[in-house]
């Protein structure tokens, strides 16, 4: 990753986010791979931006997963204390809020499928009510299908 010209791909990656314009797969890779290519900025301050740019990706869902993968890859290569300041960082762009939600709406699958109550469900995922029920209409579609 070393060989690929960092600042160049955040540059281009930043002009096609600011154009409306379609990530591609390999694009998501470059910025995921961002803080590991070749750059005069330290691979901690890659890390935020790359956050900081997928942040601005207007699908939900690849905007999501992009800030998970790039959160879950900076683990292996940031000290702790780098690790706690980019994790300001998702609560600033609230993208981990989405993140923990999703994690819960998953919780929440897993125990449908486990029969478990409506009640305990939301105490356990501190989900609304109508999310749960809509979950388990889902779960109900897909078993009769």
């Amino acid at each position: 990753m070393h060989k690929y010209d960092g600042n160049a791909i955040y540059t281009e990656l930043e002009a096609k986010l600011k154009a409306k314009r379609e990530l591609t797969d390999a694009d998501i890779l470059n910025l995921i791979f961002l803080p590991l290519m070749k750059s005069e900025a330290p691979k901690y301050d890659l890390a935020v931006q790359s956050i900081k740019l997928a942040n601005t990706i207007p699908n939900r869902q690849k905007r999501n997963a992009c800030i998970a993968s790039a959160f879950a890859f900076t683990e292996k290569y940031l000290s702790e204390a780098e690790i706690k300041k980019i994790l300001g960082v998702l609560k600033m762009t609230k993208a981990i809020d989405i993140l923990i939600e999703d994690q819960m709406i998953e919780l929440a699958k897993k125990a449908i499928k486990e029969n478990l109550s409506l009640d305990l469900i939301v105490k356990l995922t501190n989900l609304d009510e109508e999310i749960i029920m809509e979950l388990q209409k889902q779960a109900f579609e897909e078993n009769d299908e």
